[in-house]
């Protein structure tokens, strides 16, 4: 083969991706869950930052409007939000680094505030929260 050579690359910064699911969305509020589906967020064994969101619909909204937010330690995060509605049955948000920030031990978690009435009431929803981790070097 030659000689091939490799430089190792530290890397600081890991981008990891942490699904959600909303089944069933009620015509109120939703705090999505992982997929162990009683359980609302994942403990962060380090700190970093939430820079992507995205949500899917298995069905069209025909009423309502679900906003999609991260929460920190079960609190809405502002500065990232991706809106669903009769429209628009997917959306994402992406946000610059170390803009919405947590620390570890923090829990992360994805909430839907809905605006007018929500339907239909059957809809399920994929989620998925990008945060970029940092501090780990491998």
């Amino acid at each position: 083969m030659g000689n091939l050579q490799q430089d190792a690359i530290a890397a600081k910064h890991n981008l990891i991706a942490l699904p959600f699911q909303a089944p069933n969305i009620p015509d109120a509020n939703v705090t999505a869950v992982t997929i162990q589906i009683d359980n609302p967020d994942y403990l962060m064994p380090t700190g970093g930052s939430v820079v992507g969101l995205s949500a899917r619909h298995n069905a069209d909204l025909t009423g309502g409007v679900i906003t999609w937010t991260p929460t920190i330690n079960g609190v809405a995060a502002s500065g990232l939000a991706a809106v669903t509605d009769d429209t628009n049955q997917q959306a994402y948000a992406k946000q610059a680094a170390r803009v919405v920030n947590f620390k570890a031990g923090d829990r992360l978690g994805v909430l839907g505030s809905k605006t007018g009435t929500v339907a239909p009431t059957t809809t399920d929803a994929v989620l998925v929260l990008l945060v970029l981790l940092d501090g780990l070097d491998f």
